[in-house]
């Protein structure tokens, strides 16, 4: 399911910064 999400997002897959806040609000979902 991550992976799935990481590659919806492009640019948090881009940006380490945004991934980390990505997955931050995946995980608080």
């Amino acid at each position: 399911m991550e992976e799935h999400t990481v590659t919806f997002n492009p640019v948090a897959r881009t940006s380490r910064i945004g991934l980390k806040t990505y997955d931050d609000f995946a995980a608080l979902r």
